[in-house]
């Protein structure tokens, strides 16, 4: 069972933020530091703006805990929802792997600066991204996929981490994306399933980093 938190996690002090300092951000950031009088009815606690947020389409944060811990933190917003899975890793908490839905046609958006919404019954997994923080084996990968059934895998490794000096390979594979498409939340706080990656994303994604080699 998760507990949920509506508070933002900070990818550079590797915190979560406090109730305060998560809504001074949806203020200065999302809401432009010009919030409405509407807006400020709802700003009175971060559940509060999660709630009217989902309904209006507005970013909010969340982080379920399990057993106390920090397990996942969330950002929802109209055009993505991110989520960041977290653990402890040298005294930090820190960021393993991302995953990012998208609501909308990125391909489209870039080939014809068109903003083109799925319908309200899909949200497609458009990237991948995961960190390896061994010191001797220090990575990253992004796999970025496109609605037309290809993937870009780019793989970042450290050659010399003590010189901090990092050689990234890219290629192009063909997929099939029927499986990138997965139902919206329900409501403000329905994000458990989408925290169920393992069966929600195809094993052999997973995979896909061993092709960039070959």
């Amino acid at each position: 069972m998760y507990q949920f938190k509506f508070l933002e996690y900070n990818q550079l002090t590797k915190e979560i933020m406090s109730e305060e300092d998560t809504l001074d951000n949806i203020v200065s950031i999302a809401l432009n530091g010009k919030p409405t009088k509407e807006d400020k009815k709802h700003l009175l606690s971060c559940e509060e703006w999660a709630k009217y947020a989902f309904d209006n389409n507005d970013i909010y944060y969340v982080t379920m805990y399990k057993y106390e811990r920090p397990v996942a933190s969330i950002r929802v917003t109209d055009m993505h929802i991110t989520i960041l899975f977290l653990e402890q890793y040298g005294g930090e908490l820190v960021n393993y792997l991302t995953l990012v839905y998208h609501r909308f046609d990125l391909l489209k958006y870039i080939d014809k600066n068109e903003i083109e919404y799925f319908n309200e019954t899909n949200l497609f997994l458009g990237e991948i991204l995961s960190y390896n923080f061994d010191d001797e084996k220090k990575s990253n990968t992004n796999i970025a996929f496109s609605i037309n059934g290809f993937a870009v895998v780019s793989m970042t490794q450290a050659t010399s981490p003590e010189n901090d000096d990092w050689n990234t390979v890219k290629k192009k594979v063909e997929v099939n994306i029927s499986h990138n498409f997965i139902r919206p939340p329900k409501n403000y706080k329905d994000f458990e399933y989408l925290l169920d990656y393992q069966n929600n994303i195809k094993p052999e994604y997973f995979d896909l980093p061993n092709q960039v080699n070959n």
